[in-house]
């Protein structure tokens, strides 16, 4: 997430937040990193227990057929 995007929800590094799209859910941890846009958010999918892919659509893109990752709408909720 970034500085900015954290500052004005009043998160700060480590605290967990419930991030919701209209597929799934996951509970997370905050990572504030400058290499994030503003209004973007970055997670990796690495880790089963974090339940990220709960939150992607079934859709897949066109050439690689992978989730549509870059285009899933969240919003978060502190824990």
């Amino acid at each position: 997430m970034s500085a900015e995007d954290a500052e004005r929800l009043g998160l700060s590094e480590g605290a967990h937040v419930r991030i919701r799209s209209r597929y799934g859910e996951a509970i997370l941890p905050i990572r504030i990193e400058n290499a994030v846009r503003l209004g973007e958010l970055f997670a990796t999918f690495h880790t089963p227990e974090a339940l990220v892919n709960n939150m992607t659509s079934l859709r897949r893109d066109n050439y690689a057929s992978t989730p549509e990752y870059k285009v899933t709408a969240v919003r978060l909720e502190k824990v």
